[in-house]
């Protein structure tokens, strides 16, 4: 049976929006995520949570390793800007790594429910993904390939999938505001549960999926990369090794294949889903 873990990013009162001051992160994200519950249990999915007590707090290593034996961790938060502008959702997703698929699953989830989140909340810009790789080797393998997010390296620690969801920003006013209403989080809550039971049901029939054969096209667009850390590779595969890192800024994608845009310069292949097309 699917089985999901849900964790409300904070506890207690946390995170006053400054602009519409009845908004609190860790209030209406604990409401979303028992809202979500409900909706996947209706669902027939199985949910546990890192917490059951929204006055207490877990280490954000140990929420993530809350996870272990679980299809997905998904922890649910708003995000703050200096500014009022930004109003859209982000998905903090795995980086990018030829070990496992953990990152292509987490990638995979992450932008259906950035996509979604978008629609149903009718921000003003679209719904994305990023990652963030941290700056030491957290877990003493050698190699610096560690995810900054504490929760989301706990749940890579247990060998699970891992999304932090960022509900758009709660320095926006229109955003704020919209999720203060306990309606609106009912209409998020089962829109996520309906996107998050399809791909817990796509995700348990892949493993007897026919093989398909990479197919390539040839084409020429210009693409922005904005993720530092984007891995090139060799082929357009994740498991295919890599040629190094590319750097944010424009580039010209001249051929295609399954999700993968090849670079003009001939450096090699990149993942398109964390770029924007031009």
């Amino acid at each position: 049976m699917a089985k999901i873990c849900l964790d409300a990013g904070h506890y207690g009162k946390y995170n006053r929006s400054p602009i519409v001051p009845e908004y609190y992160e860790s209030e209406r994200m604990w409401k979303l995520t028992e809202l979500l519950a409900a909706a996947l249990k209706k669902r027939g999915v199985t949910v546990v949570k890192t917490r059951t007590n929204q006055a207490t707090d877990l280490a954000l290593v140990s929420r993530g390793k809350k996870a272990q034996g679980c299809d997905l961790l998904l922890s649910l938060h708003s995000n703050a800007s200096s500014t009022e502008t930004p109003d859209f959702p982000v998905a903090i997703v795995f980086r990018d790594d030829t070990k496992t698929n953990l990152d292509e699953r987490s990638e995979d989830i992450g932008l259906k429910l950035a996509k979604v989140c978008a629609d149903v909340m009718g921000t003003k810009q679209e719904g994305r993904i990023m990652t963030r790789a941290n700056s030491g080797d957290r877990d003493g393998n050698g190699y610096k390939d560690d995810e900054y997010y504490g929760v989301l390296h706990g749940a890579k620690l247990v060998k699970v999938p891992g999304v932090i969801m960022e509900h758009s920003f709660h320095t926006n006013k229109r955003a704020a505001q919209w999720l203060l209403s306990d309606s609106n989080l009912s209409k998020l809550a089962e829109a996520e549960a309906d996107v998050l039971a399809a791909w817990l049901k796509g995700t348990a029939q892949k493993p007897t999926a026919p093989a398909v054969k990479p197919t390539a096209s040839n084409t020429n667009y210009r693409v922005r990369v904005t993720i530092k850390d984007l891995n090139i590779r060799t082929e357009p595969s994740a498991s295919s090794k890599s040629k190094g890192h590319i750097t944010p800024g424009v580039y010209t994608i001249v051929q295609e294949s399954n999700g993968w845009g090849k670079l003009k310069s001939g450096a090699g292949w990149i993942k398109l889903s964390y770029t924007t097309k031009l």
